[in-house]
């Protein structure tokens, strides 16, 4: 009985591990077979999901293409996702719509340009940034020189948006390190933010942006709409662990899974990936599972082989010796 305990809980571990890797490779040969299709598919669809082993590397407002949507720049493609429905469209090649743009970017941000009526996006990437006058690159250089003032150097998130009606642009960095906010108000200039009032702070001013950092996490990707008719800051801030969306002073704080695959199943949110963590992690489990298989084996040889022990005067555990059963032996007083 004991043996099949054993063999029950090896078949069980078998079982279990097997799971997640037969999970994450399905994910992972549809995803690839989806990026292998055209990913210029002009349909959306609510089941669009951002594979797991892509991030979301940046977020930027799409003012061009209404007041609710956002695009999400994963790897080499970008999405378009409708704040509304919550739908998020197939993915599409951003070097095709910004010539010129690399993939796996830090961040970046877009705004309204009076003076030359036209939008400008700005992309960060390592120490270069990328500005595009609506979809045509107009500069790529150094990041240091896009400001006129130090700035941190180890962005994770950035963001920009009109102010006023002419050419005052506000800014907010995140910083890796201290995940501090560095904040802004600068002129747009001949291609450069010439910062005039900065400071840095460890919490933000707004009241629904501490609400998205305490809630959601470090920022992995910002995205920001700025109303100059109500001053009111609409966002969508994608942390590490949730994804707040603030429209008109409201938080709504949401899962990732509205956008990634990272969490299929409820009950072990961050097991179930497709990445290299996640294998680490099932080989954890795996390992810890077959070591309580061995000690379960080893009891039950124990409890099988019913042998006695005893404790010494030091207290240590000795192995005592079957003694055989005493046999009473009447004498036969009668025996002559």
């Amino acid at each position: 009985m004991c043996s099949l305990h054993t063999n029950m809980w090896i078949l069980f571990s078998i079982i279990f591990i097997s799971i997640p890797y037969l999970v994450t490779s399905s994910t992972i040969s549809s995803s690839s077979s989806s990026h292998l299709n055209s990913p210029l598919a002009s349909s959306s669809s609510s089941s669009n999901k951002i594979n797991c082993d892509n991030s979301i590397d940046a977020a930027v407002w799409a003012s061009d293409k209404g007041a609710d949507s956002v695009y999400i720049f994963s790897d080499k493609y970008y999405y378009l996702w409708n704040l509304s429905t919550r739908q998020l469209s197939t993915p599409m090649l951003a070097n095709e719509s910004w010539p010129g743009l690399p993939p796996k970017l830090d961040d970046g941000c877009s705004f309204y340009d009076p003076s030359s009526e036209r939008l400008v996006f700005i992309f960060l990437k390592d120490s270069k940034f990328y500005l595009y006058r609506d979809r045509e690159l107009h500069a790529s250089d150094s990041t240091k020189s896009l400001f006129t003032l130090h700035f941190p150097d180890d962005i994770s998130c950035f963001t920009c948006d009109l102010l006023s009606g002419s050419d005052e642009v506000g800014i907010k960095i995140f910083s890796k390190k201290s995940n501090s906010v560095y904040a802004c108000k600068t002129r747009f200039r001949k291609n450069k933010l010439d910062q005039e009032d900065c400071g840095v702070k460890r919490i933000p001013e707004e009241k629904s942006l501490q609400k998205a950092v305490s809630t959601s996490g470090n920022c992995q990707a910002f995205a920001t709409r700025y109303d100059m008719s109500t001053g009111i800051l609409d966002f969508v801030y994608f942390g590490s662990e949730s994804v707040a969306i603030a429209k008109h002073t409201e938080v709504k704080i949401e899962s990732l899974n509205l956008v990634t695959d990272c969490k299929a199943f409820g009950f072990l949110p961050n097991l179930f990936t497709a990445n290299q963590d996640s294998m680490i992690a099932w080989t954890v489990i795996f390992v810890l599972i077959i070591l309580f298989s061995c000690i379960c084996c080893v009891w039950c040889v124990r409890r099988k082989s019913r042998k006695p022990y005893e404790v010494d005067s030091e207290g240590n555990f000795d192995e005592k010796a079957a003694t055989a059963p005493a046999i009473a032996v009447t004498e036969d007083k009668n025996a002559t």
